[in-house]
């Protein structure tokens, strides 16, 4: 729970603004295995949520709608949620250097001005080279930045792009 407490303090500083409505469908790269963001969610008072969520060995998949939760058995990928009828769509990415290896490409070559965004970059030794690719990419295309923590040998920047109202 702790571990929650400290995901809703960052989520403070960027949801809000997103502008996001009740009726949201979010597809979570990098869930946590907790599904916080959609626990943040509901205590902020969304009352109808499509949520997917993804991690390393993890797959969630559930709507939530006044109270009830269903659990969904379909698999959705994330080319199936950029190109699938959802409302009110909104992608989150933190995966602590996961971005690199295919989301990015997917989510750059299907921007849409209708899908909100939150995209973690992380910036270490390893990872340089793409952060300042990705990290160029997405200012050039409307993200703005949020936030940065860390130190010299790992950084995040959280970048994110509001869908137009």
């Amino acid at each position: 729970e702790e571990q929650e407490l400290g995901y809703f303090m960052e989520y403070d500083q960027w949801i809000r603004k997103l502008r996001l409505k009740d009726r949201i469908s979010v597809y979570d790269i990098g869930c946590d295995g907790y599904a916080s963001l959609f626990d943040y969610l509901i205590l902020h008072g969304f009352k109808h949520i499509h949520y997917v969520g993804v991690d390393l060995i993890i797959y969630l998949n559930f709507i939530y709608q006044m109270g009830d939760v269903v659990v969904l058995d379909e698999k959705i990928t994330l080319k199936d949620f950029l190109y699938g009828n959802y409302h009110n769509k909104f992608i989150k990415v933190d995966c602590e250097g996961c971005e690199y290896d295919e989301y990015l490409d997917m989510i750059y070559n299907s921007l849409s001005p209708w899908i909100s965004y939150a995209i973690a970059l992380h910036d270490s030794e390893k990872y340089h080279n793409e952060f300042q690719y990705w990290y160029t990419v997405l200012l050039d295309n409307g993200f703005k930045v949020v936030y940065k923590v860390g130190d010299d040998d790992f950084k995040e920047y959280l970048l994110i792009r509001r869908k137009k109202l």
